[in-house]
């Protein structure tokens, strides 16, 4: 994604395969990402699940992005249940991952695996310290945190789902 905020250009011998690939990749997608991902307000692991707004309506929002992207495209929502762990979780928590595969067109002994990965989880801290620790829908929208990294993926998978590669990428 660099060159997204700047201007530059190809060298004249770059991989013409490499240069379709940094072309395909839409500033305007970016930002469309970052503020949908801003627009959940939060997502804390421990937001409450109300409509458009938390880490469970984020999660359902990636999952059917993701699934829009293309057909061979492998979407799906990894859960588990992820029991208390002292004061940072107070309570079992339902995990969501979201996993998508771009299959290769190399399988088994000559199959190579790229895993990209960013989280899609926020963050409050108030500046007050005596802030209350059952409140988890305080405002994160956290676009730098990773929401960014988020956009990243979503748009590497739009661009990525559009070519083949020997190697499957997840």
């Amino acid at each position: 994604l660099l060159g997204l905020t700047g201007n530059w250009t190809m060298a004249a011998h770059a991989d013409p395969d490499i240069s379709a690939l940094i072309n395909g990749v839409s500033k305007k997608n970016v930002e469309k990402i970052l503020k949908k991902m801003e627009s959940f307000h939060t997502r804390h692991t421990m937001s409450s699940d109300q409509k458009n707004m938390g880490i469970k309506a984020s999660a359902e929002w990636l999952l059917a992005e993701f699934k829009s992207l293309a057909p061979r495209l492998h979407v799906e929502m990894d859960t588990y249940e992820l029991p208390p762990q002292g004061r940072r979780m107070t309570k079992p928590m339902a995990m969501r991952n979201v996993v998508a595969i771009l299959p290769g067109r190399h399988t088994g002994e000559q199959e190579r695996i790229f895993m990209l990965h960013a989280h899609y989880d926020s963050y409050a801290r108030p500046l007050d310290r005596d802030w209350p620790r059952d409140n988890f829908d305080n405002l994160a929208p956290g676009v730098n945190d990773d929401s960014s990294g988020v956009a990243a993926l979503l748009e590497l998978a739009r661009v990525f789902s559009e070519h083949e590669f020997d190697a499957t990428v997840i």
